[in-house]
């Protein structure tokens, strides 16, 4: 079964709020994800946004799902309430889905990043100097959709893909540090041996 995206979820943009000192709720920015679109928690800064009866209604709730539309890697970020209270800027298109028994949002995030709509986003994205993405065009996107066990059991499979990555990387890391200490102890070993 395949789905348009603006029919189980509703999409709308960030916005570009008055920035205050003593704010209620955080404004998010890319750099408040990692690489994989998982949110950070944010330290080492105050809330920027201050609540009012117009922008209420762009508050973030947990697993909104933000696509970054400007730029050329059109990557979507998951919300966790652990960030914090907060906002989308207008760098993000926020989707919020409307049907969570027909769609588990990490398996949204999960087909956003894919390898073949991440290269179907840049051919649809306009603009000159910073490619973007139109809320338009995400609506019309057609969303194959399993059941929910199913969606469950890719983003569990794509979780333990990537903790291997991530654990591979690690390793490798440790593996280069270690023959770089031998070596280096086998360097002044010689050293020592040739002044004997």
């Amino acid at each position: 079964m395949k789905s348009k995206l603006a029919d189980i979820a509703t999409i709308s943009s960030g916005i570009y709020p008055k920035v205050e000192p003593n704010g209620e709720v955080y404004l998010l920015v890319g750099s408040d994800f990692d690489r994989y679109g998982n949110g950070i928690p944010i330290r080492n800064r105050t809330a920027e946004v201050r609540i009012t009866a117009k922008n209420q209604k762009h508050q973030l709730f947990e697993d909104d799902i933000l696509l970054v539309s400007k730029g050329s890697y059109n990557r979507a970020c998951r919300y966790d309430h652990n960030m914090g209270p907060a906002m989308a800027s207008t760098l993000f298109l926020v989707i919020r889905v409307d049907e969570e028994e027909v769609l588990y949002p990490r398996y949204l995030q999960w087909w956003l990043n894919s390898t073949q709509i991440q290269q179907q986003l840049k051919r649809y994205s306009r603009g000159s100097k910073i490619p973007s993405i139109s809320k338009k065009m995400i609506s019309g996107l057609e969303l194959p959709l399993p059941s929910l066990q199913k969606q469950k059991l890719i983003v569990e499979i794509d979780e333990c893909a990537k903790l291997e990555n991530r654990l591979r990387l690690e390793l490798a890391g440790q593996r280069k540090l270690l023959i770089e200490n031998r070596l280096y102890e086998k360097t002044y070993e010689n050293r020592r041996n040739e002044k004997r």
